[in-house]
C-alpha cells in the first residue's frame, strides 16, 4: 500500500499538469490585393523577363479560380523571407560583373568556343501556386505552413505548347523559343536541367564577331547523361584534334 506521503505527491503532479494559462493571440487578416503581388521592385535575378510568354492557366475542380504572373520577390515577401531578397540584392545586384547585364551577355575572353548541350528534353521552367488560407494549427509539432504552395490542381489548355504536372509547368520539343542567333522562332526544350533559353547563349556570343563560337545541340541528351554520350565524345576527339592539325574550321 501507498503511504500518505506518496499519494500527496502523486496528487500533486497531476495539478501541475493540470494547471491553466492565458494566453493572447493577435490576429491580421491581410486582403488578397494584385496591386501589392505584382511591386516592380523585385530584383533582376527573381524577376520575370518581359519576354515570357502568358499561360492560360485553369484549375480542373473550381473555374472560378483566378491566376496572374508574379515575380520571384513578391512570392519571397510574402512569405517573409526579406533576409533572401536582401541576399540577392547584396550579391547579385551590386556584383559589378553584373550577373543579369555584363557577365551574362558578353563572352568569355577566349578566342574559340564550342558549345555541346542536349535538347527536347522535357524540361521544368515554372510552377503554378495557390494560397494557404486559414488558421494554422500550432497543436502540430514541427508543423511549419507556407503563405503558398503548388497547385497540383492546375491545368493548362489541351492546345498549349507547354506541359504541367502536379502544378510545374515544363516546356517540351513543341514549345516556341527565340533563336539568340537570328531572332527566329524555333520549337524546342532545354537538356531536363536546364531550360533552352539558357543552354542557347552561345549563339547570341557567336553574333558579336569577338570570338569563334561553334554549337552542337545533341537532340534527346539529359544533362547529366551527356557525360556518357558518345556523341559528345566524338565531337570532341574531333575538335582536339583538328586543332592540333591547326584545322581552325572545326
Amino acid at each position: 500500500m501507498k503511504d500518505i506521503a506518496e499519494v500527496e505527491k502523486e496528487n500533486e503532479d497531476i495539478s501541475l499538469s493540470r494547471r491553466k494559462s492565458n494566453l493572447t493571440v493577435s490576429l491580421h487578416y491581410e486582403p488578397y490585393s494584385s496591386a501589392s503581388l505584382s511591386e516592380e521592385k523585385c530584383s533582376p535575378i527573381c524577376e520575370p523577363a518581359k519576354d515570357v510568354p502568358g499561360l492560360h492557366v485553369s484549375n480542373k475542380i473550381d473555374d472560378s479560380c483566378e491566376y496572374e504572373s508574379l515575380s520571384g520577390r513578391s512570392l519571397l515577401l510574402k512569405e517573409g523571407s526579406e533576409a533572401n531578397i536582401t541576399t540577392t540584392r547584396e550579391y547579385y545586384d551590386a556584383d559589378p560583373l553584373g550577373p543579369k547585364t555584363v557577365s551574362s551577355s558578353e563572352p568569355p575572353p577566349v578566342q574559340r568556343i564550342m558549345a555541346i548541350y542536349g535538347i527536347n528534353v522535357p524540361t521544368e521552367i515554372g510552377g503554378v501556386y495557390r494560397r494557404n488560407d486559414g488558421v494554422e494549427d500550432m497543436t502540430v509539432e514541427n508543423s511549419i505552413r507556407t503563405r503558398f504552395s503548388i497547385d497540383k490542381e492546375a491545368e493548362l489548355p489541351p492546345t498549349c505548347d507547354y506541359s504541367i504536372e502536379n502544378g510545374v509547368v515544363v516546356e517540351t520539343h513543341k514549345t516556341p523559343q527565340i533563336c539568340q542567333s537570328d531572332g527566329s522562332v524555333i520549337r524546342c526544350s532545354g537538356d531536363g536541367t536546364v531550360p533552352y533559353f539558357s543552354l542557347q547563349q552561345p549563339k547570341a556570343w557567336a553574333g558579336l564577331g569577338r570570338c569563334a563560337v561553334t554549337v552542337h545541340e545533341l537532340e534527346g541528351c539529359k544533362h547529366r547523361d551527356i557525360l556518357s554520350d558518345k556523341r559528345f565524345y566524338k565531337l570532341l576527339a574531333g575538335y582536339i584534334i583538328a586543332h592540333k592539325e591547326g584545322n581552325d574550321k572545326f
